[in-house]
């Protein structure tokens, strides 16, 4: 093209040599000989135009160690006509929930049983963190028969979770049977409520996560041990956004315990910068206050009595940083 010459030009498609902008075709009309293109608009150079490499240039890093491929980086990789990308693979995890009382959805349950919840909840959560759940499993709280669901599964896997039998009681023989099988335990029994007989272990190359039965208490251990365990056999570490909000409400606590608490919402009022934290009731055995939550008020070990507007840390679930991490 000459200086004050125009060709029509279709939406993506290369410019004719010389041009040096695009109008829109709304801000254009052919006058009726065809030799002329009135503009209602002024344009400069430049304008409309993509230029190669503007988003990114020929060689540079386009995404860090340890980012998460989701659905933009997928469509930013085939952007670029890459169709492969090396990436760390899903841990392999199993779910054995255990418990005489428990009974499958959809079965009747007499009034001494509870329907089994568990291992649908802690394999969502799993897959959540971008685990890969490979195997389900129910087992009663029979020593010999969690044996066997243990050195059957254990092999098969990265990860292995195991809910209820986590704690003292006679029936309780999770952690028994994993020292039986010679796990050398990390962690066993946490200040934390609820969450509070959570252990660590590591079965051989496997790594084992014992949760609590109860599906409040296996959600909060979830998220604070077997979640970032998870991350870390993807290379990463989340860090979530935390902040500062005071308490809708009062709450009395076992001074030596760290508790978890589900907010259900950060309301802002005209009595300072901070936000209020509106908590929801919470016991160890109900997940329904877990919906929608925004994230847990930390009632740190320490006190006893907390009063409605002091002020306390809020871990947020809303999308989270994520850093490159060895891999486990």
């Amino acid at each position: 093209l000459q200086p004050g010459e125009a060709a029509r030009v279709f939406t993506g498609a290369p410019l004719s040599a010389g041009a040096d902008a695009v109008v829109r075709q709304e801000a254009a009309r052919p006058t009726d000989d065809g030799g002329h293109v009135d503009l209602f608009i002024s344009v400069l150079p430049g304008h409309d135009l993509r230029r190669a490499g503007e988003e990114v240039l020929p060689g540079a890093p386009l995404f860090p160690a340890g980012q998460r491929v989701d659905a933009t980086v997928l469509g930013v990789l085939a952007s670029l006509g890459e169709a492969t990308v090396l990436v760390r693979p899903a841990p392999r995890v199993a779910v054995i929930a255990t418990g005489d009382e428990l009974v499958p959805p959809g079965e009747p349950a007499l009034s001494h049983q509870v329907f089994e919840s568990n291992r649908v909840l802690v394999a969502a959560l799993a897959r959540e963190a971008g685990a890969d759940v490979t195997h389900l499993a129910r087992s009663r709280d029979d020593e010999e028969e969690l044996l066997a669901h243990l050195e059957r599964l254990a092999p098969r896997v990265d990860v292995l979770i195991t809910t209820g039998g986590a704690s003292v009681g006679d029936r309780d023989c999770v952690k028994r049977v994993l020292a039986r099988m010679g796990a050398r335990f990390l962690v066993d029994g946490v200040a934390l409520k609820p969450g509070k007989p959570v252990a660590v272990a590591r079965l051989g190359t496997t790594a084992v996560v014992v949760l609590p039965g109860n599906p409040g208490a296996a959600t909060v251990a979830f998220d604070q041990f077997a979640r970032p365990l998870l991350f870390k056999h993807q290379g990463v570490r989340e860090e979530r956004r935390v902040v500062r909000a005071r308490l809708s409400e009062g709450r009395h606590k076992q001074a030596g315990l760290t508790y978890l608490v589900t907010v259900a919402a950060l309301e802002t009022r005209d009595d300072g910068p901070e936000p209020w934290a509106r908590l929801r009731p919470q016991g160890a055995g109900q997940i329904l206050q877990n919906v929608a939550a925004r994230g847990w008020a930390v009632l740190p070990a320490g006190r006893a009595d907390f009063q409605a507007g002091d002020s306390v840390d809020v871990q947020l679930f809303d999308p989270a940083d994520f850093h490159a991490v060895e891999a486990a």
